[in-house]
């Protein structure tokens, strides 16, 4: 029954109320050929049956007050299974008639779930165990019942009491498991005669955090380390937002960033002096947040001295099929005694190509010597010499432009016609070209062009480029009196 109360109606005959006042009266209760004599007297303020205890086990105990002896009386049962209940009224005075009640019922039994296991925090992708117990109101076992476990309301698996009541199961915590707060709850879903139950606990999810950083390159003292990266939680796509990062050399903090929207963070840190040439412990570290775990990152900053190539070249003009000459040097750049580096290879690129390598000297110095040819262009060339550096000391270049000239070849077709001495009909006519050598031989026009006799520079009639487009020149000049005839050059 749901209540677990029993009424049982008693009926007295003939009885003197205030006879009662002074003289008890007596409950017999059966149980299982078990009984109890309970006493009551009517002169006490809250007349009450006391608790039943036959085999120091709670049976019945009455929840009702008897100053009126004609009414329903109703005993509170707490044993668990079904049973034939007798009570018998007895008589103190042969004026009081005996009379008894018999029923018959069912009692349904109140269950426990018990969970044992104490849980605080768990990481994602922990195996939990939870174990417990399955009793009834007394703590005694109920075996061999099935159950039911939940995470936060959603059924997570059907688990069985073994024949002791104690039950176990292992709860996976999940890589995408919520952070925060979970309840984690095993149910009895009740059977007949067994009520159900529930129990709960709570336990707190933790994220594990991976701050990454960027390759750092070799720095030296003075310069500026852009130090950036990424900070993520175990999602592929989770990076976190508003994190905070510190930053340690060799264990000394030298900052602290916050990453942004997208888990990008960035740090701009300048070598100091007290950091010595050589390689050095970085360590970006996350600490505890809200309910990410404290993660770190290490990796090897090195710092080395700044190197430098010292250039000359004669000229940086020179025409086709001469030579460039460089001398140079190459040093390290950090100290008073700019110390030659010796033994290293360095590059030489023409127009970002590299053309050639060479190698420094005892002293650092070295020299190349770049003949021009007639293929190469006319115009500007860069060169760089370029030293790609190596532990604790940095790469280094140092550029110089040059210029490439071209000669100029001037062809001219063959006179044929006749000159005359200070006639405008018949003036000298000299036809031609202008072409590079080398190169692509390339034909010029619009070029400035001066008629000469011996020294002697002899005005022209007219442009020599005036028909455009040919590519060819036509110089027209009057011959002069004092040229000689016959053939001048």
């Amino acid at each position: 029954i749901p209540d677990n109360n029993l009424n049982v109606i008693t009926y007295y005959k003939d009885l003197d109320n205030n006879n009662l006042k002074h003289n008890p009266y007596y409950f017999t209760l059966y149980f299982n050929k078990l009984w109890i004599q309970l006493l009551c007297y009517q002169t006490a303020p809250n007349g009450f049956f006391n608790q039943i205890m036959p085999d120091e086990l709670p049976l019945a105990k009455s929840n009702d007050t008897f100053f009126d002896m004609f009414k329903n009386h109703s005993v509170q049962l707490t044993h668990l299974f079904p049973f034939v209940f007798h009570i018998y009224t007895t008589q103190p005075r042969k004026s009081i008639q005996y009379n008894y009640d018999i029923i018959e019922f069912n009692i349904s039994q109140v269950s426990k779930v018990i969970i044992t296991t104490s849980i605080t925090d768990v990481d994602r992708n922990d195996l939990v165990l939870i174990e417990g117990q399955f009793t009834d109101l007394v703590n005694r076992p109920i075996p061999d019942r099935p159950l039911n476990a939940y995470i936060d309301e959603q059924l997570l698996t059907e688990l069985f009491v073994n024949e002791t009541g104690f039950f176990s199961i292992y709860v996976p915590i999940s890589p995408n498991m919520k952070l925060g707060p979970r309840i984690i709850s095993v149910e009895f879903m009740g059977e007949e005669f067994i009520l159900p139950s529930n129990s709960s606990t709570v336990f707190i999810v933790h994220g594990p955090v991976y701050p990454i950083v960027n390759q750092l390159q070799p720095i030296a003292v003075g310069d500026i380390l852009e130090i950036s990266g990424l900070v993520k939680d175990n999602l592929q796509d989770g990076f976190l937002s508003n994190h905070t990062l510190e930053l340690f050399v060799d264990g000394v903090l030298i900052g602290i960033t916050t990453s942004d929207n997208e888990g990008y963070w960035y740090y701009d840190y300048i070598i100091p002096e007290t950091l010595e040439i050589g390689n050095h412990t970085f360590t970006v570290l996350s600490p505890e947040q809200g309910y990410h775990r404290q993660g770190n990152f290490e990796t090897n900053l090195t710092v080395a001295y700044h190197t430098k190539i010292s250039l000359s070249l004669g000229s940086q003009y020179a025409t086709r099929g001469d030579n460039w000459n460089f001398t140079g040097r190459l040093y390290e750049n950090d100290t008073q005694f700019q110390m030659g580096l010796q033994g290293r290879n360095i590059l030489v690129l023409m127009d970002g190509i590299e053309i050639s390598t060479i190698m420094s000297n005892d002293d650092g110095t070295f020299n190349y010597n770049h003949t021009l040819g007639y293929q190469i262009s006319r115009g500007m060339h860069e060169f760089k010499f370029s030293f790609v550096g190596e532990l604790f000391y940095l790469s280094t270049n140092t550029n110089i432009t040059t210029f490439v000239n071209s000669d100029i070849q001037i062809e001219i077709l063959p006179i044929t016609h006749t000159i005359v001495r200070s006639s405008s009909t018949q003036p000298i006519k000299i036809q031609g070209f202008a072409r590079e050598i080398g190169g692509q031989f390339s034909i010029f026009e619009n070029l400035s062009i001066n008629l000469f006799l011996d020294n002697s520079n002899l005005p022209l009639k007219s442009d020599p480029w005036a028909n455009s487009g040919t590519l060819n020149f036509q110089i027209i000049s009057t011959a002069q009196q004092f040229m000689l005839p016959g053939i001048n050059t």
